[in-house]
């Protein structure tokens, strides 16, 4: 229950015993732990989600997607969709979010 303030009858929350915001506790978020992380079987995978933002190599990639997704991506299914036209950095490197629109783009073809 709330009681009102005295100055702007702005609802302030009572203490309690329990605990709470009235008792100096603050909710945390929990954790999550990230479903891409460097581990033995995945050495090449970014060890951090900002890792996201750089440009990646072919390698880098198919291990982020394969520690991402439901299935293995292999390099070479990455080296063949930069055949079919998938966007690449002239240093060789792929962007993942072009690199994802690209593959939405490919599997929505013809979906009008």
């Amino acid at each position: 229950m709330r009681n009102r303030n005295e100055r702007g009858g702005v609802p302030q929350p009572q203490n309690n015993a329990v605990g709470g915001p009235a008792a100096g506790h603050r909710r945390r978020r929990p954790s999550r732990p990230s479903s891409i992380q460097q581990t033995p079987s995945n050495p090449s995978a970014p060890s951090s989600l900002s890792a996201l933002r750089k440009p990646l190599t072919v390698d880098e990639l198919a291990a982020l997607l394969s520690a991402a997704g439901q299935g293995q991506i292999t390099v070479e299914t990455i080296r063949r969709h930069l055949q079919q036209g998938a966007p690449q950095r002239r240093d060789g490197r792929l962007d993942l979010i072009r690199y994802t629109a690209w593959l939405v783009s490919e599997v929505t073809v013809g979906e009008d």
